[in-house]
């Protein structure tokens, strides 16, 4: 078939040579005749004996007589007559062809008679089929021989595969049999754990397999269909910081490390309710590797709700019993008149409280209330009544947390605060009972002081009865040194807590005698002053070794005449920047930039009795909240009186409380 194909092929080349030198030749010839260039055309003619298969050409005028032989030896082997007739003939080996010659009127020029050799187009014919045989016998054979071979290693490896297959399947079966034994078994295993659980994939998809105790802690039955928030319970924000710790515990390198990242899964812990109570579920998660990829994680759910019941109950005997050790512990270091002073007060307050009957009361006195517990919180944690102070603690920060937001929410839980609040005050007042046992109300005033005026009145030095009513009040009166035991402890509570070096309270008149109503009157405020003076006035203990300042020291005193009464409290601390003060006041828009230029420096350090206003960067037990001071002048106003503040910065600040005349003051507190 190659050598058929090769010959046509070849044949059919020379045909189309054949015809475009004709076509060639008559072309050049009409054009060399009409124009009278022999040469030309002899030259032509001459070059076309370099073709192989040119044998000769005759040229003829229009009465048929030859004008021009090439070769010159060139002659007919045919008769001529015949072959001008017939134009075209085929004689052995040689074909004959006439053509007419014109020019370009179409007149006629003569006629071209070329002759053509079929031997080198055989020649070449013979060497195509020549070669195909050989390229078939000594290439396609062989080939056909090795594909043959080929094709039948095939079908023996084929057969032997057939078989192999046969062999593997009957084994795969099996081995189908026992996985679907071997799933049976996991199945019944999983139902039969307290634990529930399932996978999902890496993209958060969630596998068929589960047990049968996580639809009953999750309380889903097609796992397939549910969605992840709605097993975990979770919103779109928890989700959110899940799927990216999905992507990040993905990374090969955080699986030897999975217990430390794992950590870090928001979902470590679920809160759902079922049938009306809270249930608590403790979930752990194994990741499932394969080819060094997260494949899955395993979800292990675990109900802890009785567990966790457990620990409150048991933390909350913990609280209480450390609560009635706190108590006793507080009511045994105070004496009794201070502790009926702080219950007192306390009460006070609470009668203020028990006024706020609604969201809109709560609004409206919502300041009062902020500064009140704050000062309850201060004089709690000052006698060691922890529990009381952490209670106040937590409706401080309520009024923090939900400032600005929804007062009907503020309202509820602030009643839940002030019921466990009064809950705890109850407690200690019962135990103050037995501790301190309610006598007949008398009086303890100086043997001495009562002497000297009975002395007058006896000898007429007093007879006006405002004198004697004045007096007889003034009896009621202690050494300031007598009051000082609870500021003492608060310095010493600070020091011990935080380490850092302060001296004990100096009092500067200890037998000035102050009286108790007086003292009562400021005890609040003094609070607030002293720790005020321990956190924010003294400076840490390495910044006063830079300074070369020794411990700090608080200093008391109190001074009395006919103009009124002043307790002045002071610190050998770092003073108030007045500048800082304004600065605070401007970021926290208590006040615009164009006012504060106006200030002067009292009217700066001043700022500090707005309420928010703290130079504190961080909230402690102690103070942080910027309400101390606003309490304090909240508190002078109310008494008719006022409070002073002169300070240096570097060399400490003296906080003054003046009282109006005791006849005012008696005035105010009726």
């Amino acid at each position: 078939v190659l050598a058929y194909i090769q010959h046509k092929v070849t044949i059919r080349r020379f045909h189309e040579q054949h015809r475009a030198i004709v076509k060639f030749a008559v072309t050049n010839l009409e054009m060399g005749i009409a124009t009278g260039q022999i040469n030309s055309v002899k030259k032509f003619i001459g070059r076309l004996k370099e073709y192989p298969i040119f044998s000769g050409v005759l040229v003829y005028d229009p009465d048929m007589t030859r004008i021009m032989t090439i070769p010159k030896g060139f002659y007919l082997l045919a008769n001529e007559e015949d072959i001008l007739k017939t134009g075209r003939y085929t004689h052995g080996d040689i074909s004959y062809e006439i053509a007419e010659l014109t020019d370009s009127d179409n007149e006629e020029l003569g006629k071209l008679l070329i002759a053509f050799t079929f031997a080198p187009m055989k020649n070449e014919a013979r060497r195509a089929l020549l070669y195909t045989c050989a390229f078939g016998v000594f290439i396609l054979l062989p080939v056909m021989w090795i594909i043959a071979w080929r094709l039948s290693w095939y079908e023996k490896a084929l057969r032997k595969n057939e078989m192999h297959l046969l062999e593997k399947n009957r084994s795969l079966a099996e081995t189908r049999l026992h996985l679907e034994k071997a799933k049976h078994e996991i199945e019944h295993m999983l139902n039969n754990l307290d634990e529930g659980i399932f996978t999902i994939n890496p993209d958060c998809s969630i596998n068929t397999q589960h047990s049968r105790r996580a639809r009953a802690l999750f309380g889903v039955n097609d796992f397939q269909g549910a969605k992840l928030e709605e097993i975990f319970h979770a919103d779109e924000g928890s989700m959110i910081v899940f799927k990216k710790w999905i992507d990040l515990v993905r990374e090969p390198r955080f699986f030897k490390k999975w217990e430390m990242y794992e950590k870090l899964n928001p979902f470590r812990e679920i809160n759902k309710y079922s049938n009306g109570s809270e249930q608590v579920l403790k979930v752990e998660y194994i990741p499932i590797i394969e080819n060094d990829s997260l494949a899955k994680i395993m979800v292990l759910a675990t109900d802890i709700t009785e567990k966790i019941k457990s620990q409150k109950e048991l933390e909350k005997s913990r609280r209480e019993q450390d609560a009635l050790i706190e108590r006793v512990v507080a009511l045994v270091s105070n004496e009794k008149i201070a502790v009926d002073m702080f219950m007192d007060d306390t009460n006070r307050y609470l009668e203020g409280f028990y006024e706020t009957k609604s969201a809109e009361d709560l609004s409206i006195n919502v300041d009062q209330i902020y500064r009140d517990m704050h000062t309850i919180k201060g004089n709690a944690g000052t006698f060691g009544f922890g529990t009381l102070a952490r209670l106040a603690g937590n409706m401080e920060e309520l009024f923090v947390k939900l400032k600005g937001q929804n007062t009907t929410v503020l309202y509820q839980q602030w009643c839940k605060g002030l019921e466990e609040f009064i809950t705890e005050l109850v407690n200690i007042s019962n135990f103050r009972k037995k501790i301190f046992p309610e006598d007949i109300d008398t009086l303890s005033i100086s043997l001495i002081q009562y002497d000297r005026l009975m002395q007058a009145i006896k000898s007429r030095k007093i007879s006006d009865i405002n004198q004697i009513h004045e007096h007889l009040y003034n009896l009621n009166s202690k050494p300031l040194e007598s009051y000082c035991n609870k500021y003492q402890r608060i310095i010493k509570i600070y020091r011990e807590k935080y380490n850092k070096k302060i001296d004990d309270l100096k009092i500067e008149n200890p037998e000035q005698m102050v009286h108790r109503d007086v003292m009562h009157a400021l005890d609040p405020n003094i609070i607030h002053i002293i720790r005020n003076a321990v956190d924010h006035g003294i400076e840490s203990n390495e910044e006063r070794q830079q300074a070369n300042k020794g411990p700090g020291l608080i200093t008391i005193s109190f001074e009395s005449d006919k103009n009124g009464s002043t307790l002045t409290v002071s610190d050998n601390g770092k003073g108030i920047d007045a500048d800082g003060i304004v600065k605070l006041a401007i970021e926290r828009n208590l006040i615009r930039l164009e006012d504060a230029v106006k200030l002067s420096k009292d009217e700066k350090i001043n700022l500090i009795f707005e309420p928010g206003l703290t130079t504190k960067k961080e909230t402690t037990e102690i103070s942080g909240r910027g309400v101390g001071m606003d309490a304090v002048k909240t508190n002078m106003e109310k008494l008719n009186g006022s409070v002073t503040i002169e300070t240096k910065v570097g060399n400490g600040t003296t906080v003054m409380l003046k009282l109006p005349p005791m006849e005012m003051f008696l005035e105010t507190k009726s």
